[in-house]
């Protein structure tokens, strides 16, 4: 039993240090454009792979995820509406 609250313990120090509470601050605007290149990304391939299923055009797909996500591309790189550049 001592072991369990040693483990338990030894456990809950190293997550406050090194588990979520380092991850919990906000990101910088490269991370959320690195973001919003990997969920369009995810969202290209899976409307293709829905219009190849279903035998349509996934000509479209850039521009309905860029809706469905909120997003405008500027300068290379996926930009949020909600997000404001510094």
């Amino acid at each position: 039993m001592r072991w369990i609250i040693v483990f338990a313990v030894v456990g809950a120090g190293y997550w406050y240090l090194f588990g979520m509470d380092s991850q919990s601050g906000s990101p910088s605007y490269q991370q959320k454009l690195l973001s919003n290149k990997s969920a369009m990304s995810q969202c290209i391939r899976e409307a293709e792979y829905a219009a190849s299923r279903m035998a349509k055009s996934a000509d479209s797909a850039e521009q309905d995820c860029a809706t469905k996500l909120k997003l405008y591309r500027e300068d290379g790189g996926w930009h949020s509406y909600q997000d404001s550049r510094r």
